[in-house]
């Protein structure tokens, strides 16, 4: 879920302070799920033209 809500100050400021003091991490010994391949499901929606060239302008 993604809030949408803007941050208070005190949040605002974690946020800032989190991203500053970013850890690097190696995934270079990850593995994968091996329970995605049953997740993962295609499905397909209808989409007019107009919402996907708004959606690629604010990209």
């Amino acid at each position: 879920m993604i809030s949408v809500r803007i941050a208070t100050k005190s949040e605002s400021k974690y946020y800032h302070e989190v991203k500053e003091n970013e850890t690097e991490y190696d995934f270079s010994n990850s593995i994968k799920n091996p329970c995605t391949k049953k997740i993962n499901k295609q499905i397909s929606i209808r989409i007019e033209n107009e919402t996907v060239e708004y959606f690629k302008n604010l990209a």
